[in-house]
């Protein structure tokens, strides 16, 4: 009799604990709200058609882009009257957030081999990009393609 009561504490404690402890998840960055407007940001409009897979058709729309050279920021939107796709990297962090999928990817560096939006703060400052991601193509009409993925981002950028 004893040594069932004791048991029942136990597991009491145990379902007491679990229901209490509730679940972990990692706390989604907080992201400063963005001002183009500060020293340092360069802004640049265009369009993009972007293939996230092989068996995907392209999507076309509308690309807004703006790096900022003195802090290595970046913000990136990809549009048709509605975001599709929006990107904003630091020294530190990137986030990927695609409100037609209500999903929203993060992480430190290294980039990660998908998402070509994160290479295009590079191909703006004319910086190497991430293996295996390749680029084409010159300043103002590029494609930034991973050869092992099949992703593939090409544009141009209207002159200021």
């Amino acid at each position: 009799m004893r040594s069932c009561a004791l048991v029942m504490r136990i597991l009491l404690g145990w379902a007491a604990l679990l229901l209490c402890s509730g679940c972990y998840s990692h706390r989604v960055y907080s992201w400063n709200p963005v001002t183009l407007t500060g020293p340092g940001w360069v802004s640049f409009h265009g369009q993009a058609l972007w293939k996230p897979t092989p068996r995907v058709p392209e999507l076309a729309g509308d690309v807004f882009a703006a790096v900022n050279t003195n802090s290595g920021s970046a913000f990136i939107q990809f549009s048709k009257t509605l975001p599709f796709l929006t990107a904003q990297l630091n020294t530190l962090r990137w986030e990927v957030d695609i409100p037609s999928q209500s999903k929203t990817y993060s992480g430190g560096y290294p980039l990660p081999s998908h998402f070509a939006w994160l290479q295009l703060p590079a191909v703006l400052q004319g910086q190497s990009l991430t293996r295996p991601w390749m680029e084409t193509g010159d300043f103002l009409n590029w494609e930034i393609r991973n050869p092992n993925t099949g992703e593939s981002l090409r544009g141009y950028f209207n002159l200021p």
